[in-house]
């Protein structure tokens, strides 16, 4: 039965001196003297002026040798490892996270660029138990591993065994490549930059993991301490409007003035209050000095302001909270007539002349 033609192109076989040979480094024919990596029997090498040049097994074999390019590519780029000595390594990305008391994620990464490097000895197919990877190499005195995909990806269980030897190991992917690529694109993906190339494990990724984190913790910390700054402030503030607003008396108030006098309030701050009841039976709330007024408070008490910026109008509802706020930033207060109250609106002369009088 003669030879199928579905074989597919094969660009690389074994040298008679035991090194992978590309389909353009050998002569034509039988005198390549080169044979299957996959199935190890002899292979011709076609260099025709039409057809793409490859080996190709013997017409008298049945059937076509299935894996044989896949294979090639696969010996191929150990091989070129093994020559060239060198490998420009991917970049490494390390981030990590972390959460705030009050929700706040913070992130701190840092990327490691690629960098090439030496390695001052290569190993292939070297076992180290529990497994075989493709490429075991030494630069600067650590172990790197490096696998190369053309079929079968690196699944988990050897994913797991890498971790546990504890050895950074790199992962090239020659899936999207066809498998007559030639040896200037292996040696473009070895040594330039590449999305081919990416870590299985690195050795130290945990250690810069922990350096990042301690960085983060820092950062975090001193967020928690600004946070907690800010809610004492803020409790501070609200606890200075709670003692200004005091809570509202819980009967009728009291008020020992008849229409038309007077009740004072002496602030702590500066300058009076007065409460003053107009003969019409209206209330306001006149301070003598603008400066001491908290709007804000005023406004939450339901006192309404008017044109004049001192004076406000008030309800008789109001009063139940009015005058415990005004009591609680008064250092003292007093009812006056409204011959007293008049003398000091307008200045005509001092309460303590009046009294003396």
């Amino acid at each position: 039965m003669g030879k199928t033609n579905h074989e597919p192109l094969i660009s690389y076989a074994r040298a008679a001196n035991g090194d992978v040979a590309s389909i353009h480094d050998v002569p034509s024919g039988l005198a390549c003297a080169c044979t299957c990596l996959a199935c190890q029997e002899p292979v011709i090498a076609r260099k025709g002026a039409v057809r793409r040049w490859s080996f190709a097994h013997g017409a008298d074999r049945p059937m076509p040798c299935e894996w044989a390019a896949e294979t090639a590519l696969h010996y191929a780029m150990k091989q070129l490892i093994a020559e060239e000595r060198r490998i420009l390594i991917p970049q490494l990305a390390i981030s990590v996270q972390q959460k705030t008391s009050y929700g706040e994620t913070l992130s701190k990464s840092k990327t490691f660029p690629e960098q090439e490097i030496a390695l001052d000895t290569v190993y292939l197919e070297y076992s180290v138990h529990p497994i075989r990877p493709d490429v075991v190499a030494v630069s600067n005195g650590r172990k790197l591993l490096i696998e190369i995909v053309v079929t079968h990806d690196v699944d988990e269980t050897k994913r797991t065994h890498i971790k546990k030897i504890g050895a950074s190991a790199i992962r090239i992917n020659l899936k999207r490549f066809e498998r007559t690529v030639d040896r200037d694109a292996l040696h473009r993906l070895l040594l330039e930059s590449c999305p081919e190339k990416e870590w299985i494990y690195h050795s130290r990724r945990e250690e810069l993991a922990q350096r990042l984190h301690a960085e983060l913790e820092v950062e975090v910390a001193e967020k928690e301490r600004a946070h907690a700054q800010r809610i004492a402030e803020r409790f501070e503030q609200k606890e200075k409007v709670r003692l200004k607003v005091a809570a509202p008396i819980q009967h009728e108030p009291d008020i020992p003035f008849s229409d038309g006098s007077v009740m004072c309030f002496r602030l702590k701050d500066e300058g009076e209050a007065y409460i003053k009841r107009a003969p019409s039976g209206a209330l306001t709330l006149e301070f003598s000095n603008a400066a001491s007024i908290d709007m804000s408070a005023l406004i939450n008490l339901n006192a309404r302001r008017t044109m004049e910026p001192r004076l406000w109008n008030l309800s008789e509802a109001s009063l139940v909270s009015v005058i415990p706020y005004l009591n609680n930033i008064s250092s003292s207060t007093t009812n006056r007539t409204k011959k007293e109250y008049m003398a000091a609106r307008y200045s005509l002369t001092s309460i303590e002349s009046k009294t003396g009088a």
